[in-house]
């Protein structure tokens, strides 16, 4: 998994992927932090999501003390 996240990845339901993104509130307490963080996965997963067969629903979870997660790491995964 990319460092500061935790990933997980199931077949899903649907005929297309979703994608969920966890920001726990003990990461920031502020949530113009915390929107930002999940705003920025959001952006970083949004090409990656309709390309992906069979459907997968991901969840993503920033993990407490992870203030800058590795975007960069999170685009090298292979899905």
């Amino acid at each position: 998994s990319a460092a500061g996240m935790r990933i997980s990845i199931m077949r899903s339901p649907d005929v297309y992927s979703r994608l969920a993104v966890i920001v726990p509130k003990t990461t920031d307490k502020r949530a113009t932090v915390r929107n930002a963080m999940r705003r920025r996965v959001t952006e970083t997963m949004r090409p990656i999501l309709p390309h992906l067969s069979p459907p997968v629903d991901i969840a993503i979870t920033v993990i407490v003390g992870a203030k800058t997660p590795d975007f960069q790491e999170l685009k090298r995964i292979h899905f």
